[in-house]
């Protein structure tokens, strides 16, 4: 195979690395993004379903807001690393400081 049999076989693979690199935002930037991590997007993408509105789905007399898990944030990162009965466990915000700041800012100020 010559150099242009090669450039032919390279070139679906470097489209789809560019288009990879532009949805996700990676590339210049040293592969982060530039966009600080969202409270509410984290929270409607993974609390809302059951504590919609600061509320608990699943037991209603024990809300969202108001809990004493929002106390702090060292306590409210406690839960969350080793939730107990329903709560899901999200380690990819664990794990993220400043996803979980975000999220911990939006919920304390739920009403």
């Amino acid at each position: 195979m010559g150099w242009s049999g090669i450039k032919r076989q390279a070139l679906p693979c470097m489209l789809v690395l560019s288009l990879i690199f532009i949805i996700t935002g990676l590339g210049a930037s040293g592969g982060e993004r530039d966009e600080k991590p969202n409270g509410e997007k984290i929270f409607k993408g993974h609390c809302a379903e059951c504590h919609a509105g600061g509320g608990n789905k699943l037991k209603p007399k024990i809300p969202l807001k108001g809990s004493k898990k929002l106390a702090a944030y060292a306590v409210f990162k406690a839960y969350l690393s080793e939730p107990m009965g329903h709560m899901p466990y999200y380690p990819h915000l664990v794990h993220d400081d400043s996803a979980l700041k975000a999220l911990y800012s939006y919920v304390k100020k739920l009403k």
